[in-house]
C-alpha cells in the first residue's frame, strides 16, 4: 500500500549552487527510529517510502549498531565519532543525582560531552562550510553543548517547524557549501494517532475518552489528534507507564502491545513525509549532487524484553538503527552492505565524502567498496537514577554490548553475561551456559573494551527545554 508520498530522488538538480568545491551535506537523524520497523530494512508496511527511494539512489547499511541508547549519547557519538565512554555524554555516575534537575541551580546531572574533542561542525566550519543544526529535540538546544561548532543551531520544538526552517536554510543566498543537520522527533513518545495511516487511525476508539480501555486512561494525552503518552505518570510522584510496565505493574497483552506498535509505525510515516519534503527542497535548491545521510540516534522497545521506551539496556531493538547514504559520484547506486558497523563511523564517513579527510580510518566509503571493518562492535547504557530507584533490578545497573563476528555478548556491571548469535535478532537464545569457554573469552575482552574517559562541567537546562525533557520522560 502506498500512501502518496513524494519519492524525490537525491540525484535531481534544478538550480545552481556555487561553493568552494566541497559537496553540500545533509545529515538527517530520525530520532528514536529502530531499523526493523522501516520498510527499507524489511518491515512489511510502507513506513519509509522516501527512505526507500534514497536507498535506491545510494547505499543501505543493514547492520548498524548505535553506540548509546538515547539522544544525548547518540548525538554526541555522531558529532564526535567517539563512543559514550570516550566522549563522556551519558547518565551521571552519581546515582544520587543522575537524571535529576537541581531545582535551585537548574543544572541537569548528566555528564556533558567533552570539550576537547573536535566536532563535525567544527571540522566542516574550518573547511569553509555554513553549518546549520535544526532540531525538534530540546537536547540539541544550543545551551546544552551538543551543537558546538554550528554557526546556527535552533531547537524548533516540532518537525513541521524544522522542515520549514530547513527549506529556508537551503534557499539562503550564501556561496559556501552547506552542512545541514536535521533532527525529526515524531517517532519519540508520545505516540499519536495519524489519521491518514489506516493501521494508526483504526485505534481512534482506544484513545477516545468514551471508549478507551481502562489501562489507557492515565496515559491518554488530550491533544489533536489524541496520543498515548507512556512517559506520563498515572499519579503525581508515581511511576510512568514505561516504568510500571517494566516493573510488572502495568500488564499489557498482545492486543495492547499491537496498538502501541501500530501507533509507532504511524509516526514513522509522519517522519517519512517530513523526509520527503526535505529531499524535495534539497533537490529544488540545487543540492541534489551533494551527500545525503539518513540515520537514527537509537531505537525503541515496543514491549520486547519487558520494556517500552529506550535508554536502559542494549538489546537489538534499541541499538539496531537505520543508515542510508546517497553520494552521487562517490557511492554506487543501489548497494546493500551487510558488514557490521557503528553509528559513530558516520563521523569519518562524512569527512571522507566531503573531501575533508580522505584517510579517515573509520570511513564507511571503503566498507561500501567491500573492505572489512576492523575492531569489535560495542554499545553501552548507564542506569538512570529514577529507574534504578523506582523499578530496580536490571534497571539499577549498567549494560554493555560487545560483538565479535557473529558472537554478541551482553554484559552488565554486576558481571552477569549472556551470549547470542547475531542471527538471533530477538536475543532470546542465550548460549552462555552451553558455550562457557567462548563466553568467558568474550567477557575478558569486554571488561577491557569500555575505558571510561572523564568529562568536566555540568549541563544547565533552560526552563523551556526542561518542559520537553519532562514530557519525554528524561527527568521528573
Amino acid at each position: 500500500m502506498r500512501l502518496g508520498l513524494a519519492l524525490a530522488l537525491v540525484t535531481g538538480c534544478t538550480a545552481e549552487v556555487q561553493n568552494t568545491g566541497h559537496p553540500d551535506v545533509l545529515l538527517v537523524v530520525m530520532d528514536t527510529v529502530r531499523a526493523d520497523r522501516l520498510h527499507t530494512f524489511g518491515h512489511t508496511r510502507p513506513t519509509s517510502n522516501q527512505l526507500d527511494a534514497i536507498a535506491q539512489a545510494g547505499v543501505r547499511f543493514t547492520d548498524v549498531t548505535a553506540d548509546g541508547t538515547w539522544t544525548w549519547p547518540g548525538h554526541a557519538s555522531l558529532f564526535t565519532g567517539e563512543p559514550p565512554w570516550v566522549h563522556g555524554a551519558h547518565w551521571s555516575e552519581d546515582k544520587a543525582v543522575a537524571g535529576k534537575v537541581n531545582a535551585e541551580t537548574g543544572y541537569w546531572e548528566v555528564s556533558p560531552m567533552r570539550e576537547d574533542l573536535p566536532t563535525l561542525a567544527e571540522r566542516f566550519a574550518g573547511a569553509g562550510y555554513r553549518c546549520v543544526s535544526l532540531s525538534a529535540n530540546s537536547l540539541l538546544a544550543p545551551a546544552l553543548g551538543l551543537t558546538r561548532g554550528f554557526e546556527r543551531a535552533e531547537w524548533l520544538k516540532w518537525d513541521g517547524a524544522v522542515v520549514e526552517a530547513a527549506s529556508g536554510a537551503m534557499k539562503a543566498s550564501d556561496p559556501r557549501p552547506l552542512f545541514l543537520t536535521i533532527n525529526l522527533m515524531a517517532a519519540h513518545a508520545p505516540y499519536g494517532l495519524v489519521p491518514e495511516v489506516p493501521w494508526s487511525a483504526g485505534h481512534a476508539p482506544a484513545l477516545n475518552p468514551d471508549t478507551m480501555p481502562t489501562w489507557v486512561a492515565p496515559y491518554r494525552m488530550d491533544r489533536t489528534p489524541s496520543a498515548l503518552g507512556l512517559t506520563e505518570r498515572a499519579q503525581p510522584g508515581g511511576l510512568t507507564g514505561e516504568e510500571a510496565y517494566a516493573k510488572g505493574e502495568l500488564r499489557l497483552d498482545e492486543t495492547d502491545l499491537a496498538m502501541i506498535r501500530d501507533l509507532y509505525d504511524g509516526e514513522l510515516v509522519r517522519i517519512d513525509k517530513a523526509l520527503s519534503q526535505l529531499i524535495g527542497d534539497w533537490n529544488q535548491s540545487g543540492r541534489g549532487q551533494g551527500v545525503v545521510l539518513v540515520t537514527a540516534d537509537h531505537g525503541e522497545y515496543l514491549g520486547e524484553h519487558g520494556q517500552i521506551g529506550h535508554g536502559f539496556s542494549v538489546f537489538r531493538e534499541v541499538t539496531h538503527v537505520p543508515l542510508v547514504i546517497a553520494a552521487p559520484g562517490r557511492l554506487r547506486r543501489g548497494q546493500t552492505v551487510d558488514t557490521p558497523v557503528q553509528l559513530s563511523d558516520v563521523y569519518d564517513t562524512l569527512l571522507d565524502l566531503a573531501d575533508l579527510e580522505s584517510s579517515a580510518p573509520k570511513s564507511l566509503v571503503a566498507v561500501a567498496d567491500g573492505a572489512a571493518r576492523s575492531g569489535p562492535i560495542r554499545a553501552a547504557a548507564w542506569p538512570m537514577a529514577d529507574w534504578a530507584q523506582k523499578v530496580g533490578g536490571r534497571f539499577a545497573v549498567g549494560h554493555r554490548l560487545y560483538r565479535e563476528a557473529d558472537d554478541v555478548l551482553l554484559l552488565d556491571t554486576t558481571g552477569a553475561a549472556a551470549l547470542f548469535h547475531a542471527r538471533d535478532t530477538a536475543m532470546m537464545n542465550d548460549r552462555s551456559v552451553s558455550e562457557p569457554e567462548r563466553t568467558a573469552r568474550l567477557v575478558a575482552l569486554a571488561q577491557d573494551a569500555f575505558p571510561e574517559a572523564q568529562s568536566s562541567g555540568r549541563i544547565r537546562v533552560p526552563d523551556e527545554a526542561l518542559l520537553q525533557l519532562k514530557a519525554l520522560g528524561y527527568t521528573e
